[in-house]
């Protein structure tokens, strides 16, 4: 039986190609300069939720993905938007 992988704090450099998302979602993801793991585990779901064309259910997989490799979201709240008026559309 396969053991599921899990991403740890000192994987600061895992990119977001091995999450188990749509090629749209991640392309998303990068045009709003995410590019790693620890990248997602900084930011919440409502800071997610208020990137360029990300959405609910994209960023519902997110979360079901980071969950997969043993991680999370910053906070991991409810689905609601949280935009900060410095953040605009770009997280890096």
């Amino acid at each position: 039986m396969n053991k599921p992988k899990t991403v740890g704090s000192r994987d600061s450099r895992i990119e977001i190609s091995i999450l188990d998302v749509s090629a749209q979602v991640r392309s998303r993801l990068r045009r709003s300069g995410i590019r790693y793991i620890s990248q997602l585990e900084a930011i919440s779901a409502g800071e997610l939720l208020c990137l360029k064309e990300l959405g609910r259910g994209s960023v519902r997989a997110v979360r079901q993905a980071l969950a997969e490799l043993g991680t999370h979201l910053n906070g991991d709240e409810a689905l609601q938007r949280r935009c900060s008026p410095t953040r605009g559309k770009n997280v890096a």
